[in-house]
């Protein structure tokens, strides 16, 4: 991760996995590939791609892995930016306990999620 102020960079190769513990609020924005985030105390796990957001709760334990491809991500403390409109677009499986996040501009198209 580069630490830039409040701003931090993400690269991960396909199939890394990263982990942490932020002491501040923050929103995870997904700049390219797919990846699938755990937050502790929350039983769901999301799935994100390029293009999607999500806020990230302060002091919870993050684990974020990429999917397939490498990806992408930056971290934003929330003081530092507005919060965005995030809604749950459907469970992948009520056994998993598996869902999606979306920003408005997204849409669900054959079985997937697409962002234009």
């Amino acid at each position: 991760m580069q630490k830039h102020a409040e701003h931090q960079q993400l690269q991960l190769a396909a199939g890394q996995i990263q982990s942490w513990t932020g002491t501040h609020a923050h929103q995870v924005c997904v700049h390219s590939g797919l990846v699938w985030l755990t937050v502790s105390d929350d039983r769901l796990d999301y799935w994100l791609s390029a293009g999607m957001q999500m806020h990230l709760p302060a002091n919870q334990k993050v684990v974020v892995e990429s999917w397939g491809l490498p990806s992408t991500l930056s971290l934003h403390q929330l003081e530092q930016l507005q919060q965005l409109s995030l809604q749950l677009v459907q469970p992948a499986s009520a056994e998993t306990g598996a869902a999606v996040l979306s920003a408005e501009s997204c849409s669900t198209t054959a079985g997937e999620l697409a962002c234009r």
